[in-house]
């Protein structure tokens, strides 16, 4: 019998390969989706805040923090960032936690909401990472003090540590109250 061809595909090797594209449309590649994170650490214990809050990580330790008097104890003044003057936020004392006695080698994370920017006082930048979502816990998984726990919307591990995930609309709405 002779092969109808026309230089191109036989009619039976045409009808295999479009029976080989149609199983692969059946075939759904799915790609786990993921958060990323800015980790730093307060008081020994990781801490992250969700990486599109973040607008960036300002080292402090040249910085000169203008003292706002009538300011509540949290917060520590201002900085000219850029000729931008941004509020800086002293978690310790908003969440009633014993402040180290070194800071000289602090950074500060410029969180966002809306309009709203300010620097969170941290102890270091950990790492910036991509978590995927089924890695993600509920905070009740961490043992945290009281003054925490409305703060914190989930949890995660890096490297076999802890990190409780900062809710940043709790946390400003804490500043602006």
């Amino acid at each position: 019998m002779l092969e109808e061809t026309t230089g191109l595909l036989s009619k039976t090797r045409l009808y295999e390969w479009a029976k080989q594209r149609q199983e692969r449309k059946k075939t759904v590649d799915v790609q786990e989706g993921k958060i990323k994170l800015v980790l730093f650490s307060l008081a020994g214990s990781l801490f992250a805040f969700p990486g599109q809050q973040v607008r960036e990580v300002v080292e402090m330790a040249t910085r000169s923090i203008t003292l706002i008097p009538g300011s509540p104890e949290f917060v520590l003044g201002v900085i000219n960032l850029r000729g931008v003057i941004e509020s800086i936020v002293d978690p310790y004392a908003l969440l009633g936690m014993d402040k180290p006695v070194d800071t000289s080698q602090r950074h500060a994370v410029m969180v966002r909401q809306g309009d709203f920017c300010t620097g969170v006082s941290v102890d270091a930048v950990e790492d910036v990472v991509d978590i995927p979502l089924s890695d993600l816990h509920t905070a009740t998984a961490l043992p945290l003090h009281q003054t925490l726990q409305d703060l914190v919307s989930a949890s995660t591990q890096f490297r076999d540590r802890p990190v409780a995930i900062l809710d940043t609309t709790q946390l400003l709405q804490r500043i602006l109250q």
